[in-house]
């Protein structure tokens, strides 16, 4: 099953794992995505590609579940 832009458009995400997810959020019109790994090559990597494609409002950062999540608010969906 995939996602549809009507389920993720405009939504707030949590999402953990390699990261490939929280591009195709920001793809399907995501309002921000908030991305955890506990690889750091996986946290460059996003942040790299991020910065190609010139997406401002997906954030990357080095951890697990257990580490400060540093966002106000509630997420619409955690995956």
């Amino acid at each position: 099953m995939g996602w549809r832009e009507e389920e993720i458009a405009g939504k707030t995400i949590f999402d953990v794992g390699t990261g490939w997810q929280a591009l195709t959020f920001i793809e399907l019109g995501a309002r921000a995505v908030h991305h955890r790994d506990l690889s750091g090559a996986q946290v460059d990597w996003l942040n790299r590609e991020k910065t190609r494609r010139g997406i401002d409002n997906l954030h990357s950062r080095q951890g697990d579940l257990c580490s400060p999540w540093e966002v106000d608010g509630a997420f619409d969906l955690i995956f």
